[in-house]
Order: structure tokens, then sequence, then C-alpha cells
């Protein structure tokens, strides 16, 4: 954005005044103020303070010549970078300074605020450390009304991540985890702030989260060698007891595989699959029997010890009966008339 017209335009927006009412108050037309905001005409000298106080900025800022001013410390930040290192006190004096000049600049009220946070476990006397920390808290709460007032955007939650560090870092997490509670990044920032057995059931419960997507991804390759792969991880992260909805998984996708294998002629591993899933469907069944509203687990295995999870129902109706469904399949005649597979209804008795 070079041209002055354009910057006029931009910083009237920002202010809600129209062309009109811009016009009125500077005693022009409003045809004058159109033509400087397209560029085919260039406002009078005299016109510079006067616009500047009405669209709420500094003369510099309108006329452009901040922009090289801008250039100028972050090129000397970047200097100071390489020179002395990140959050080093040279780089964070020079972040001060161009806050007195760019008060409101959210990159540098951002950079001086992180490098106070980093730089605070250097210093050795606890003092000085809380107050290098309350001084980042008010450059990010400064930084926080500015998204609030949609001034800026934080669409990764990095300012509320830096808060949580703050507060966590001066032993105020009761205000820590409310932030953690409300942002974008929750479940990332509560591991920040959460402490012991709180933290450790919450790290399991991300833990299983992603287990749940991981189990997703493997159980849904149309490779019957890499579902297989699935079934054994399955058995060993899950030891006690197959959730439900990682049994909706298994019959779906183990059942693809099998028809696959049966296509590809491994009769012998297709009955072996089919055998496995339809034990899986007959022994969800059950456990619907004994639980309708699914099944609450309290996990024993290592990985999960402790975390509880109620699992619901996964399909409308039966499993068995929808195992029967996908047995009839015309492709699974070859597994059916084998005189070793087993009648579905023996199964569901068992």
């Amino acid at each position: 954005m070079n041209h002055i017209g354009e910057r006029i335009r931009e910083f009237r927006k920002a202010a809600g005044i129209s062309q009109e009412k811009l016009a009125e108050q500077l005693g022009v037309s409003s045809q004058a103020v159109s033509k400087w905001e397209t560029c085919a005409a260039m406002p009078d000298l005299t016109m510079l303070v006067p616009l500047s106080t009405l669209l709420g900025v500094t003369t510099d800022r309108l006329l452009g010549t901040d922009d090289i001013r801008r250039r100028e410390l972050e090129n000397q930040w970047h200097s100071l970078m390489r020179q002395y290192g990140e959050c080093s006190e040279e780089c964070i004096e020079h972040e001060r300074r161009a806050l007195l000049e760019f008060p409101d600049d959210f990159t540098w009220n951002y950079r001086l605020a992180v490098d106070l946070i980093h730089s605070s476990d250097s210093l050795p006397d606890p003092d000085q450390r809380e107050r290098r920390l309350d001084s980042a808290l008010l450059y990010l709460r400064k930084l926080q009304k500015q998204i609030a007032d949609g001034k800026a955007e934080d669409p990764h939650g990095c300012v509320d991540s830096f808060l949580v560090q703050a507060l966590t870092k001066l032993n105020r997490r009761e205000k820590a985890r409310k932030i953690a509670e409300n942002s974008p990044r929750r479940n990332e920032l509560l591991k920040l702030c959460l402490t012991g057995e709180e933290r450790e059931m919450h790290v399991k419960s991300l833990i299983l989260d992603h287990l749940h997507d991981l189990f997703r991804e493997i159980l849904s390759s149309e490779d019957p060698d890499t579902l297989e792969a699935g079934y054994r991880l399955a058995e060993t992260v899950f030891p006690d007891i197959l959730p439900m909805w990682l049994r909706r998984h298994l019959l779906e996708y183990g059942s693809t595989a099998a028809k696959k294998l049966t296509e590809a002629g491994r009769h012998e591993e297709a009955a072996e699959c089919l055998h496995r899933v339809m034990k899986l469907a007959a022994e969800s069944d059950r456990v619907r029997r004994n639980d309708p509203k699914g099944l609450c687990i309290t996990y024993e295995a290592p990985l999960l010890h402790g975390v509880r999870e109620t699992s619901p129902i996964a399909w409308a109706g039966h499993a068995m009966d929808e195992f029967r469904s996908r047995l009839s399949d015309p492709a699974f005649d070859p597994i059916r008339d084998r005189p070793d597979f087993p009648d579905p209804d023996t199964v569901t008795e068992a």
C-alpha cells in the first residue's frame, strides 16, 4: 500500500467514517475524498494534520513513513538476534525501544512478552523473575484485548499459550487453567498447568483420543496384512476388553479385508478373519445385553491405566445381524461352504 489515498481509505473504514462524513468534517466535497482514495488526486499538505486527527493515526503513518522506520527496527532486531541469540537482554531492550515508537504493534508486544517469559528462567533472583513474568503478562493482556476487539487475530492461540506459561511459572495455576479451558488449544495448554495425577490422567485421555484416530486409519486400510497388524496392536493396547468404538471398526473393516482375501484366493486367511469378526460380533451383543447403554471401561493396561471411558453402542441393531448381512455377500460363498466354518447361530449361543 504505497499511495496515501489507499491509506486514507483503509484508515477511514477502520474508523467507521463515511466519505461524506469525512468530507464534511474537513470542509471539502465528498468527490474530493473519493479522488484521494482512488489515487486520482492528492490531499493538500494543510489537510494532513486534520486528516490524521480524524482518522486516529499519526501523520507518519498516514504518509507511510513509519513503514520505513518499522523495517529499520526489524532489520536491527534480526541483527541482534544473530549476534546475541534469542531472548538476549540486547533483544529485549530493542523490543522495548520499538514499543516506545509503536506501542500498539502486535508483533513487538508479542516478541517482548515471549522473550521476557523465556529469559525469566535464567534470572537467579526470584523477585526479578516474578517482576519479569508480571511484565510479560501486561503485554500479553494488551494483545488479548486487541484480539477481543477484533483489531488482531491469533488463530493458533499463541497468546493464550504464553499467558498459561507465564501464570504457571508464577504458580497462579487456577488462572492459567481458566484460560486453558477456554482456549482452542485446550488439551495442549492443560498439560502445562495441571500437576500430579490430574495431569497424568489428562495426558492418558489425550493418548486415548489419538488412539481413536490411529485405529481408524489403520483399520480403514484396504490391505489385509495391515488390518491384521491392527488386530494385533488392538490386543496389545487393550488387553482387558475392547471398547465398542474399536469393535465397530474391527467388524466393518475386518469383513472388508476378509472379502479381499477371498477374492484373492486366500481362503484359509479369509475364513480365519471372518471367524474372528464373528466372535467379536457375538461378544459385542453379549456386552450389549448386559449394558444396553454402552460399555463403561476403566482401563487397566499400563498405557491407559485408570482412564475411564463410556463407549456407547456403535450400531443401531445387533452386531451379529450385521455380520450375517455381510456374510450373505456372494463373494463369501467359498467360505460359507467350508465344513470347518462355524454356524453363526452356534457362535451366538456360545
